[in-house]
């Protein structure tokens, strides 16, 4: 039976919108763009910051966990001179995890069959609809992995999955945490059943 190792979050990206009165006169007006790409803060330069004038949004991103949102939503706000009485929703646009998968072959070492998992993938086809590839790893000469989108059950989208042959799997534009293990839950059944 396929284990799948508990992920890591490698990214969040959020967002946030503000009076475009705070963008417009923060302190890099004087560009001719309509944006400008920050990183404030030296300690983490991971963090970076796009800030759009008219508009009011302010993009986040290089956070490291769903847990590390808060903390740089208040710092976010403290560099850009917004008071806690006018702090805006923040809304999660996606998130980048990776886990890999161990012990699904017979010597409980080796990582993913993919062509086997596309074999499956097209001849479950006809009737499931919460796993869908996307991409061919029948060009592994292009791209070494097999693009899977996750879908509820419901029919709105989890998140997409690159699967790897060596095991490793990233999970992209997933919203929550729920959603990357809902997600990884599903791949990782598909990756057992098409070991069988």
């Amino acid at each position: 039976m396929c284990h799948t190792i508990p992920f890591k979050v490698q990214n969040v990206k959020i967002h946030l919108r503000l009076c475009p009165s705070v963008t417009s006169c923060h302190r890099h007006r004087e560009l001719a763009r309509n944006y400008v790409v920050l990183r404030p803060f030296a300690q983490r330069p991971s963090l970076v910051l796009t800030v759009f004038a008219l508009s009011g949004h302010v993009n986040v991103t290089g956070i490291r966990g769903f847990g590390e949102v808060e903390r740089v939503v208040l710092r976010v706000l403290r560099y850009l001179g917004v008071g806690e009485s006018e702090r805006p929703p923040v809304q999660i646009d996606n998130s980048t995890a990776s886990c890999r998968v161990v012990g699904c072959g017979r010597d409980r070492r080796s990582g993913v069959n993919i062509r086997a998992l596309l074999r499956l993938l097209a001849s479950d086809r006809g009737g499931r609809r919460d796993v869908v590839p996307y991409g061919a790893a029948s060009r592994p000469y292009l791209f070494p992995g097999l693009v899977v989108r996750t879908f509820t059950e419901e029919g709105a989208r989890l998140a997409t999955c690159v699967i790897f042959a060596n095991g490793k799997i990233n999970v992209l534009g997933a919203k929550t945490r729920g959603d990357i293990t809902s997600c990884l839950g599903k791949i990782s059944a598909l990756i057992h059943r098409s070991m069988m």
